[in-house]
């Protein structure tokens, strides 16, 4: 059975609609705060890939945020999060190359 039958799916589907779309941001804010908080407290090493993460998170939904994407909170597929739409391109390749230093910072600073 598809996910757009199944009638509980259409009623998340509705109430998510009914959400304020702020509340996608402030998720991923939050995501970026417990990460930036584990990496810092972490212990005995801070984790730098933690920290990059959480920062990055923070600063990439505050970006698409002002520069009027559209979010929503997302808890299908076995997850937790939000979903981001409508980026501008730009803002697209700034969160991406963002991603790729912060995995790079990950791997490189062990």
């Amino acid at each position: 059975m598809s996910t757009s039958s199944n009638p509980l799916n259409n009623l998340i589907n509705s109430l998510l609609g009914r959400i304020p779309n702020w509340l996608g941001f402030g998720i991923i804010i939050v995501i970026g705060i417990i990460g930036l908080v584990a990496g810092a407290t972490n212990q005995p090493a801070a984790s730098a890939g933690l920290i990059a993460f959480g920062v990055w998170a923070i600063g990439s939904a505050i970006l698409a945020w002002v520069t009027g994407a559209s979010s929503r909170p997302d808890g299908f597929s076995g997850s937790f999060g939000a979903t981001i739409t409508n980026l501008k391109s730009w803002v697209w390749w700034v969160v991406f190359a963002g991603l790729v230093v912060v995995i790079i910072l990950a791997f490189v600073v062990r």
